[in-house]
């Protein structure tokens, strides 16, 4: 799992993680997250029943997660990228 708010404001390896702001945007809860000494990323969290579970957005990735029965297709032209759940 890449994100577990469990582990919030706790060390870990890297220094700590802390959870520097969250706002609802519409029907998904936003947090904008450090982890101190390496990196700032976006958790994004729909409502339940959503295709997926949570979103994380980094300054170089971005992480989907998903149930384990849900498909993933991923379309790849003219340098855009669309991914499909089914």
């Amino acid at each position: 799992m890449l994100f577990d708010p469990s582990l919030e404001g706790k060390p870990g390896n890297d220094g700590c993680i802390t959870i520097i702001a969250r706002k609802d945007v519409g029907l998904y809860n936003v947090r904008y997250t450090e982890i101190e000494d390496f990196s700032h990323y976006l958790t994004i969290i729909p409502l339940h029943g959503a295709l997926y579970e949570y979103v994380i957005l980094t300054p170089e990735e971005l992480y989907l997660s998903t149930i384990p029965r849900r498909k993933t297709f991923l379309q790849s032209q003219n340098h855009e990228n669309v991914l499909y759940l089914v």
